[in-house]
């Protein structure tokens, strides 16, 4: 694993007197073709299969369907210091990002995925793969 660093924020809105599931998502990263020392070609673009999935709170608190309505991503080949979109294609919950990989160095990765009630999650994982 090559990232060392994680970030999460949720946006939501939330009534403090009531219990409830944050409807929240973490985003699932998974590129594919990288080699096995986690490496994608130079100047190659990488498919990067992403899911945005939610889990479970707590057995008290009533669980509800939130479905993402959107999901947008990001990659920075200058560890987060400038993000260049992706092309994001959907299919069901199915959603592909593809990544222009540059010459050298890492890939960090960001998404921010949104239900239609405006909350939002975004995600972002430094170092997500190398080039090689």
């Amino acid at each position: 694993m090559l990232s060392s660093r994680v970030t999460l924020d949720w946006h939501f809105k939330a009534d403090p007197n009531k219990a409830m599931v944050a409807p929240v998502f973490m985003t699932r990263f998974l590129p594919t073709g990288l080699n096995s020392h986690n490496q994608a070609a130079a100047n190659s673009t990488t498919t990067v299969d992403v899911s945005a999935g939610r889990g479970s709170q707590g057995p008290d608190l009533k669980f509800t369907e939130v479905t993402a309505k959107s999901v947008r991503v990001w990659s920075s080949a200058d560890g987060g210091k400038t993000w260049k979109a992706a092309t994001v294609k959907h299919s069901g919950s199915t959603w592909q990002a593809s990544v222009h990989n540059p010459a050298s160095g890492a890939v960090a990765l960001r998404s921010e995925v949104t239900d239609a009630a405006g909350d939002r999650s975004v995600e972002t994982v430094y170092r997500a793969y190398a080039l090689g």
